[in-house]
């Protein structure tokens, strides 16, 4: 079974406990995905590290 994003390219996702380890690594496959991803954490640095790293990807990570 092979899943696809496209009808999920543009709409907006909310990851929880996006600043380190499975978190992080979902919001940063979403927003690869082209998906508007809304990161939320305790630690905004890391956000803010991680929406870096994800800018020139197809989506975009609002920390």
């Amino acid at each position: 079974m092979v899943l696809s994003f496209d009808r999920w390219v543009g709409k907006v996702a909310i990851v929880t406990g996006a600043s380190s380890g499975i978190g992080a690594a979902i919001a940063e496959q979403l927003v690869g995905k082209g998906l508007k991803v809304v990161g939320l954490a305790r630690r905004k640095d890391r956000l803010d590290e991680l929406a870096q790293k994800c800018s020139g990807k197809k989506g975009e990570l609002y920390p």
